[in-house]
């Protein structure tokens, strides 16, 4: 399942940027829920990287970046 999430941008007139509207339940800059995150380093502490990515619709090399990061 996919998520598109819109996400408002804002003027800052002090700044004169475009923020993007942050989401509690997702990083800046990061593809994937914290949430799915966490089921994915949990099944990585069950299961080889490998087999982890032959079940999700992930590369070893995202496996391996989730698990590291948490």
């Amino acid at each position: 399942m996919y998520l598109h999430l819109p996400r408002r941008q804002f003027y800052c007139h002090q700044c004169k940027k475009y923020p993007t509207e942050g989401l509690e339940f997702l990083e800046m800059g990061r593809k994937f829920t914290s949430r799915y995150e966490e089921y994915i380093y949990e099944q990585v502490k069950e299961m080889t990287v490998e087999q982890v990515s032959c079940q999700q619709p992930l590369t070893p090399e995202q496996v391996q970046e989730i698990f590291s990061k948490l």
